[in-house]
């Protein structure tokens, strides 16, 4: 089959490893049959459930020094864990997180804040980066507010006959 492996602190003499494959449901459990004395031989521990989707990618630093004392005794052994793909997902579902957070939500909840259309949160803030660069970004919806509230109080406040709901009648009265 195919795999990625992070060689950067592998010695060259130990990056092939041609040897029957031993399975451990946990770190616990190989180290458990290392203390045990249990894995004095070539092999390739597969840990299961480890990896973003078992429980979120957690590091498996305890394992190196087994690992070097084997290498060092000449075995030859690899570790194996939760597949490049599955950490890809993680970091393309942050990625599809953070979007959807600053380009949806974010111009919602600032649209109602400064009282703007969040599509006009959009484009102000990118009008802004375009034309200001990386200081243009932050400042263009607060200018966008302020200009437009200025020109809410300069023009006066909006009248009933150019297209606002009608006003409601005071509380009590009416016909139910």
């Amino acid at each position: 089959g195919r795999a990625v492996m992070k060689i950067s602190a592998v010695k060259e003499q130990h990056r092939v490893v041609e040897a029957p494959a031993l399975t451990f449901n946990s770190q616990e459990d190989f180290m458990h049959d290392y203390k045990a004395g249990k894995l004095d031989r070539d092999f390739v521990a597969v840990i299961r459930f480890q990896g973003p989707r078992a429980n979120g990618m957690p590091e498996l630093h305890a394992l190196t020094p087994a690992l070097a004392n084997l290498q060092d005794a000449g075995r030859h052994v690899a570790l194996v864990t939760d597949g490049p793909l599955a950490g890809a997902l993680v970091v393309a579902l942050i990625f599809v997180i953070g979007q959807l957070e600053g380009n949806v939500l974010q111009p919602l909840i600032m649209g109602q804040t400064v009282n703007l259309h969040p599509v006009a949160i959009v484009l102000v803030t990118a009008v802004g980066a375009a034309y200001f660069g990386p200081l243009g970004a932050p400042i263009g919806v607060p200018l966008a507010a302020g200009v437009y509230g200025a020109l809410r109080y300069v023009t006066g406040p909006v009248r009933a006959d150019e297209g606002s709901p009608p006003a409601l009648p005071p509380a009590g009265e009416g016909t139910f």
